[in-house]
């Protein structure tokens, strides 16, 4: 499993090593919410494998991540992803503040189930979880300021 060190703000450091910012564009990037387009559920980047669908098998059920996808590109990368909803309960929102590579390591140590999916099934969504944040502090913010007028 290949996994990326970097992180979004191109400031931080983890082990002594100076991250890398994450392409703004790259909506998989490890640490990323992503939709699934044939399924409900926000999902969480893990890692991206650089390797392609058609060569990737599912030990569970002996096909290919191509064969188990045929609607998509039998080329495009395979992007390993858990439910966000599933990160919650296993770390509860201590997962939000990981590296990717700790995401990584910690979700198959703590046997967070991950799926593979072909990258093109994958829809890019804003991190609401950020969003929902500031969103509850403006609004705290608000009403403390109501109060104390």
């Amino acid at each position: 499993m290949t996994t990326d060190d970097t992180t979004t703000d191109g400031q931080d450091e983890q082990d002594g090593e100076i991250c890398v910012p994450v392409d703004p564009t790259d909506y998989t990037a490890a640490g990323r919410f992503v939709d699934d387009r044939e399924d409900t559920g926000t999902l969480v980047v893990v890692a991206k494998t650089g390797r392609p669908a058609n060569s990737h098998a599912i030990a569970t059920v002996g096909e290919t991540v191509a064969e188990l996808n045929p609607e998509y590109p039998p080329d495009d990368e395979v992007v390993f992803c858990a439910y966000r909803n599933a990160l919650d309960a296993t770390f509860g929102v201590a997962w939000r503040e990981y590296k990717p590579t700790f995401l990584a390591h910690q979700v198959g140590d703590k046997g967070v189930p991950v799926y593979s999916f072909p990258e093109t099934r994958l829809a890019p969504k804003p991190d609401e979880w950020v969003d929902t944040i500031h969103r509850d502090d403006d609004e705290e913010g608000e009403e403390e300021e109501k109060a104390d007028a």
